[in-house]
């Protein structure tokens, strides 16, 4: 007696759907909708079989089809992801013909892969809920200039000296500088304070200097910048960088002025997004406040890299000089303040 015979699916669209996803593909390759191919490329499907039911006509199933993409591609569509469904959905309608069956809805999904992973950690804002070394406002007020962005100056302990004419060169900058052998009072444990800096700074600038790379604790800060994934900005002074920031575009410094050379700096972070943004507010907020007339002329150098401004901050500088007489005696912002304005003015 013959077994019985196997019972066919009730459904045939979604066997034929890896078919229709290589047409498709073919078809949007050959008009150029690049990121459409891709997704129909690197994804992976699942169907759920009559996600919706029409009894016109003999009857019509539609089913929902969840592609799951890698996030290299899925964020490229977070913008238009409704529309690239709708179109997705369309495309498989079209080139399909199975009676009594459609594709109701695609729905894109993200495929999460290793990148994932310790996501808080590879964040770089992870607050340590028990930290062997926590800082205080009261350390970070001592460590840094309030409302300044923070750079930390990895060098070694023989070119103090050259540290601390790039922290006096970034300064009108609104750029708060740590330099390790000049800031830490004799009586504090130095590697705490170290540690404390490395673990408050918004960027780490490195004066690669012959032996830098052989260095132990220039060495251990890069480590500890990496693993907060702040931007490292490396300055060749002598020396190419090696090792994990030979990635990183290094600046020419050799040669060079300090007053230059933070003007190339400078300019690496303006083009940085988030960092940008903050570094023009501390610009504008130590132009503000300049000290004297001599450091209002200093930011001046720097003030005339920016190249857009919200209005607000147009007005900020532009007001400047009325509240404080010490930006207002300054010769270099008398002669220059108004170019550049008129320049920013006429850029928005």
């Amino acid at each position: 007696m013959r077994g019985q015979e196997q019972e066919r699916p009730k459904f045939q669209l979604p066997g034929k759907l890896e078919t229709l996803k290589a047409i498709l593909s073919d078809y949007y390759g050959r008009k150029g909708r690049m990121l459409l191919q891709k997704i129909l490329v690197n994804s992976t499907h699942s169907v759920e079989e009559e996600y919706d039911y029409d009894g016109w006509d003999g009857g019509q199933s539609g089913h929902l089809v969840r592609m799951a993409i890698p996030s290299e591609i899925y964020f490229e569509t977070l913008d238009s992801k409704a529309s690239i469904e709708e179109e997705l959905e369309k495309g498989f309608n079209k080139i399909d013909n199975t009676p009594h069956e459609h594709v109701a809805k695609v729905q894109l999904e993200l495929r999460a892969g290793p990148e994932f992973k310790n996501w808080k950690e590879r964040s770089g804002v992870l607050v340590e809920e028990t930290s062997a070394l926590p800082v205080s406002d009261e350390d970070i007020n001592k460590i840094w200039i309030s409302g300044h962005l923070r750079a930390f100056i990895s060098h070694e302990a023989k070119h103090k000296e050259k540290a601390t004419q790039f922290k006096d060169a970034l300064l009108p900058c609104g750029i708060s500088s740590f330099v390790a052998h000049e800031d830490i009072e004799v009586t504090k444990p130095w590697q705490d304070e170290i540690e404390r800096a490395l673990k408050t700074m918004h960027v780490m600038i490195l004066l690669v200097t012959e032996s830098f790379g052989s260095s132990f604790w220039t060495n251990q800060e890069i480590g500890f910048a990496l693993g907060r994934g702040v931007l490292i900005i490396p300055v060749r002074t002598g020396a190419d960088p090696v090792g994990f920031v030979s990635k990183y575009q290094a600046l020419a410094g050799k040669g060079q002025k300090p007053a230059d050379i933070s003007r190339k700096i400078v300019s690496v972070m303006l083009k940085q997004k988030a960092i940008g943004e903050a570094l023009i507010d501390s610009m504008i907020n130590c132009f503000e406040k300049s000290p004297s007339y001599t450091q209002a002329n200093s930011s001046m150098d720097f003030l005339e890299l920016l190249e857009t401004l919200s209005s607000e901050q147009i007005s900020r500088l532009e007001s400047a000089p009325k509240n404080n007489p010490n930006v207002e005696t300054a010769y270099s912002v008398r002669n220059r303040l108004p170019n550049l304005l008129q320049r920013l003015k006429q850029g928005k």
